[in-house]
Formats: structure tokens, sequence, C-alpha cells
């Protein structure tokens, strides 16, 4: 069949459609010039001569696009029917496979376009261009239809764009209305306001020409008595002429000023004042009472404190004024600097001062270029012991050998109080909120350190009945457990990746960490050779336990969150080896802080010293819980054992 195929009409197509004119072979990337001519992009590139190229067909100029030949026209009819008749082509060759048994690499095969259509006949070729006819028919209805919508769009917009108009005028006439009537307000405001001020003075001009005519009457009476008048008559009216004279002297003259007419103060956007601006009475400083709220007393290092500042008028009530309020901050290493100041628009305003050098600062406050009462008010920013609350004793407050510190959820410090056989809860002003201990049990419950869980659960470490203590935020009893594994419990810690318990354990020939479910399940055992005391974590499971074996040995053993030995930090430098080391605690940047005997160090997670958080005048003794904050400026809070009291640092 394929030598009767007629290639007259495919071969006419090729060369009158689909073959460059320039390479003679099938177009390659099809570019149209102005003049209409077809050519393979290609083919164009060496034609180029400063930007222009003449046409091989008819030898017109034509300029070519600053992005070069590629930017020219695509002729995509060449390059539509390429992809039809190679589409078209593939189905005959699928075709003629099917019925002359094609060997499979041919049929997998993609032939070129001339070869495909020569093995197609006339009436094949013309039934493809019939079908292309119809979809040409239906893509122009289909435009047809397009054209009639966007005419109908079109006739829309026209009345769309009048009413949007017609809503920015009505809008604008209203704003309009608005200003006109507010400032007829303002004006009529402005006009009461000097209409009664010219009352005053004109009166007051009326008072003071009367008492002129009174003194130049008194005068001229007392010059002619003292020129004619006799003795007795001078002796007669001395009393009456001398209170006369003294009231004349002594009245008030005080001329009136402007001080308190309304002055009109524009507003650059609208406002709860108005569209325009607002009226304020222009009375002097001295009419104002300014108060300063919220002066820190003292300002921890990183922290930062906001200052309230109120201007009040006569009656007492909070009142604005056009006079500037301005602040200025002085610091250890800083000269004075203006600092923000924000105005409330109702009588107050308010600035925030920040502690970023520790020593003594100053805050200067003025209204109008004047200070206020008190100004410059000080206040020192500190680091280290900022804080010391609780004595010997059983009271509320009162701390009797402190051992463990949590913080609860509410921010709370919560203490093993062991002396005192239970568990209290304090602000941080060391004010008792709540306190509670147990009974019931076989021996006296005695807590060596606590934790607290995400839902506020506590469990406490009760080392008299060895076992741990579970109860609500109130001290209800919930349940107990440990009692079959722990024979010497020390510390307790809660795992922050499952919430698993942590209890280190001293046993008779071993020492471990028991782990435990918080339902109280036991889960497993962790050999910790030597004498464990604290335990804590830091944010990504690892488990940190302090070591008071023997003074050479004395560390801190590290397991990660899979309860293996990592390694122990003991050597932290010459002259800083620990010396019984007690609780211990790690911040979210990996610092580790150790209670060491008498001191609080500082090392990093390496094992490298950092520094002594406290100083010798702070007076610790045997200090054991210790808990550190996350917040700015971060804070440690520390149970001061030897010395019956809590103690915060801050770092």
């Amino acid at each position: 069949m394929a030598a009767e195929i007629s290639t007259k009409l495919v071969n006419e197509i090729g060369a009158d459609f689909l073959t460059c004119t320039i390479c003679f072979n099938q177009y390659r990337e099809p570019k149209t010039l102005p003049c209409l001519h077809t050519f393979c992009e290609i083919c164009l590139l060496p034609l180029v001569v400063k930007k222009t190229l003449r046409c091989p067909a008819c030898r017109k100029p034509a300029s070519v696009p600053k992005g070069g030949v590629s930017q020219l026209k695509t002729n995509f009819f060449i390059t539509n029917l390429m992809e039809l008749l190679n589409r078209r082509g593939e189905e005959l060759i699928k075709s003629a496979s099917q019925s002359e048994g094609f060997e499979p690499s041919i049929r997998a095969s993609r032939l070129s376009l001339i070869e495909d259509l020569q093995r197609s006949g006339p009436e094949t070729i013309a039934a493809i261009l019939k079908d292309k006819i119809k979809e040409l028919q239906i893509k122009e209805h289909e435009v047809a239809d397009t054209i009639t919508t966007i005419t109908l769009i079109l006739s829309e917009l026209m009345d769309k764009q009048k009413i949007e108009e017609s809503k920015v005028t009505l809008k604008s006439d209203d704003v309009v209305r608005k200003v006109r009537t507010e400032e007829q307000k303002l004006v009529e405001q402005i006009h009461t306001n000097y209409s009664q001020k010219d009352k005053i003075l004109q009166d007051h001009i009326q008072k003071l020409e009367k008492l002129r005519t009174n003194i130049a009457s008194t005068y001229s009476y007392l010059e002619t008595l003292v020129s004619h008048g006799d003795t007795g008559k001078l002796l007669s009216t001395q009393q009456a002429t001398i209170k006369c004279i003294e009231e004349l002297i002594s009245m008030d003259i005080t001329p009136l000023s402007n001080d308190d007419l309304l002055t009109f103060h524009p507003k650059d956007a609208f406002s709860e004042h108005g569209i325009l601006g607002k009226l304020e009475s222009g009375v002097s400083i001295s009419d104002f009472t300014v108060t300063v709220e919220n002066v820190p007393t003292q300002l921890l290092k990183g922290g930062s404190a906001t200052v309230l500042i109120s201007t009040k008028d006569g009656n007492d009530r909070l009142a604005m004024t056009h006079k500037e309020m301005t602040a200025k901050l002085q610091t250890p290493d800083k000269p004075w600097e203006a600092i923000p100041i924000t105005d409330n628009r109702d009588g107050t305003y308010r600035l925030t001062v920040y502690g970023e050098t520790e020593g003594k600062c100053k805050l200067a406050v003025r209204l109008g270029g004047k200070s206020i009462q008190g100004s410059p008010f000080t206040f020192p920013v500190v680091k280290g012991l900022v804080k010391c609350f609780g004595k010997y004793g059983s009271s509320q407050g009162d701390f009797n050998d402190p051992w463990g510190l949590a913080l609860n959820k509410d921010g709370d410090i919560v203490t093993a109080d062991r002396g005192n056989k239970r568990v209290q809860v304090t602000d941080w002003d060391g004010k008792c909120k709540k306190n509670f201990h147990f009974t019931h049990f076989h021996k006296p419950y005695i807590p060596c350190d606590v934790a607290v869980s995400n839902d506020n659960t506590y469990f406490s470490l009760d080392i008299s009945n060895k076992q741990i203590v579970v109860s609500d935020e109130d001290g209800n009893l919930i349940r107990c457990f440990g009692q079959h594994e722990l024979k010497k419990p020390k510390g307790i810690a809660i795992s922050p990746l499952d919430g698993a318990v942590y209890v280190t354990d001293r046993a008779y020939n071993n020492s471990y960490i028991r782990i435990y479910r918080q339902s109280g399940s036991y889960i497993t055992s962790i050999s910790c050779r030597g004498k464990p005391t604290t335990c804590c974590f830091n944010t990504e499971g690892t488990l940190y336990v302090t070591d008071k074996t023997v003074l050479d040995y004395q560390g801190i053993k590290i397991f990660d969150s899979n309860f293996r030995y990592q390694r122990k930090i003991r050597d932290i430098g010459k002259d800083h080896l620990f010396h019984n080391p007690r609780g211990v605690a790690v911040d979210e940047d990996g610092y580790v802080y150790v209670c060491d005997e008498h001191r609080i160090l500082k090392i990093s997670g390496t094992g490298e010293f950092i520094c002594r958080v406290d100083s010798q005048a702070d007076r610790l003794s045997y200090p054991s819980g210790i808990v550190v904050t996350d917040d700015v400026p971060r804070k440690l809070i520390v149970a001061d054992k030897g010395n019956h009291c809590i103690k915060v640092f801050v770092l």
C-alpha cells in the first residue's frame, strides 16, 4: 500500500508552508518578519547587522528587537500546522503498523512530518484540513460570543463609573458638611470665649479707673489737710485716714492675662477630637499639677519599667495642655539622652526606661521646658542578689532547712520546706500563698525536693517514707508510688519530652536514677555510680545529675534522652573545682548553674567555668535547690538551706 501513496500534495505543502527557503529544511522556531516572510530563527541570526536585517526574499529592511531575533514574532500558524500533521502522522503510523505488521522499532519511532505525509493520500490530508476548518468555525463563534460579552461589560462600565463617582461625591459632601458644622461650632466657642474675656477685661478697666479716681481724690484731700488743716483735725482723722490709705495701697491691680483663652490646635488626621482639630485652654504650667508614678526603686539589669505621668487642673481632674512634655535619661555609661514619650491625649503620658547598664540612672521630666516637681528621679540598675525573703521559723513565709525548688504554672515559687515537713508556695515577694503537708503516712512526711508537671500537679519526694507523693495544687493527695524501688531518694525532675518522673536514688551498694510514669508505674532504672544528689533537664531532654562522690571526682553527670551516659563535667579550671555540688539548673542557652558548697557557679554546657553568680557578701550557706527562669532578665532562685531563706539573683 505504501507504494500507492501519493506524495504530490504533501510535497507542495512542505515546500510552500513547512520548509525554510534559507536552509531548505523543516522550520525550526519559525519567525515572521514585518514583510510577513517566515524563516527559521537560527537562519536569521547571521543576517543581523547593527540591529537590522534584510529579508532574504524581498530584501526589505527589518529592525531587530532589543532582545534579538528570538523576540521576533513566532509564526504560530506554521507551528500549529506542524503539530497537527505530526499528531495525525502518528495515528497513521499506528494504523499502518496494525494492518501491515510493522516492526516494533519502527512503530516506536517518531517519523518526520514529510515522512508522515508521504504515507497519506490526498483524501486523508483533505479530511484533516476539513476537521481544522470545523474547529476554526467553532472558535470563530466563541470569539464572537466573547466580543458580545465584552460589549455588554463595556456598556455597563460607564454606569458603574457614574455610581462610584456619585459615592465619592456623596461622601465628600458629607465630609464638607461635617467640616462646616464643626467649623461653625468651633468659631462660636471661640467667639463666646473671647467675648466673655472682653467683658471681663472691660469691667476690670472700669474698676481700675474708679480706683484711680479714689486714689487721686484721697491724696488731694490729704495734701490740703496737711497744708491747711489744724493739728486737732489731723489727730481726729488719723485712724480713718491711715486705714483708707492702706486699703487703697493694698488693692490688687495685677492685670488680667489672656492665658486662659481658647487656642486652636489643628489635627493632621481625623480623630476622636474631630475632623479639624480641638480647642485647648492656654493656662500656664503653674495651673497644672504633674504627678509621676511607677518610677522604679530599682531596675533589674536587662529589664524595663513603664513610667506614667499625668497632668491635672485645679479641680484635680485630668487635663490636657498644649505644652510639650519631654524626658531624658542619664545612665552610667551615657550622658543625658532624650527618650520617647507617648502622649495619650487625655492628660496622661507614658514612657519606658530600660536597665541596660548596671549603676545609678537619672530620669528628668520637663513640661513646657520647665522641670516638674521631683525631677530628676534617681534609680539604680542592679544585678546579682536582688531579693531575699524568709527566715527561720514555722509560720507562713518562714522556712526551716529548705531544700528543693520548683516553679508552678502561675510562676509562684514552690519550696520543699524540709524542716517544717511541708511544701510551701510563695510569690516573688515571699508572701505565702499556701502550704500543705500529709499526716496519714507510716512515718512523718519529710519532703526534700519537688517538681511540678505541665498540668500543675505537684510531685514531692518524701525521704522519710521513701516515696513520691502526688498532689494537686491545693495539696489534695492523689497517689503515692516508688516505695518498692527507692532506698535513699535525693532529687526529682520531670522530663520535658515525655513527662516521665526521674528520681536520683542512693542504694546500699550502688546508686540509680529511677524512672516512672506520672501515673506511678515503674519504667526502669539507670545505674549511676557515686553519690547522685539532685537532677534537672534541659529543653532537649538531656539529664544533668550532680555527684558528690569524693573531692576529686565530684561533678555533673550527663545522660542523653535515651538513658545513655554521655560524660561528666568535673574539671572546670584549676581554681574552680567542685566542693560538694547539690542543686543544678540549666537555662535555654545551655548554661549550667550549680549550688556548690557556699556559692553558685555558672559553667558552659561543655564544662568551661564562666563565673561565680553570687559574691562573698551574699553569705550563702549550703544552697541546695535552684531554679533558673527563661524570661528577660533571667533570674536565679536559690534555696539558701543554711540561712533558711530564699534568695533571688539577676544574671
